[in-house]
């Protein structure tokens, strides 16, 4: 699985770009944008894995097993 990353360039390995959502409470609201001005497309529980395709700042575009895309804040993301 081939990743582009905006600051690191592509990345090559899978493991390294696979991200389970953490530290929510309930849930975690998953954006057609990056940033909370953006409309909310699903809300994640805790322990859903997404893989990283880029980051702008501290809000991470995210792909779903399913292969649908959003954007997420990173501080809610574990390995």
């Amino acid at each position: 699985h081939r990743v582009y990353d905006g600051l690191n360039g592509l990345v090559e390995n899978h493991d390294e770009t696979t991200y389970i959502v953490s530290g929510v409470q309930n849930y975690l609201n998953a954006r057609c944008g990056p940033g909370t001005t953006y409309d909310v497309l699903e809300q994640l529980p805790p322990g859903k894995q997404l893989e990283l395709i880029s980051r702008q700042g501290v809000w991470w575009f995210m792909e779903k097993p399913n292969g649908q895309q959003l954007w997420v804040h990173s501080k809610f993301l574990a390995k």
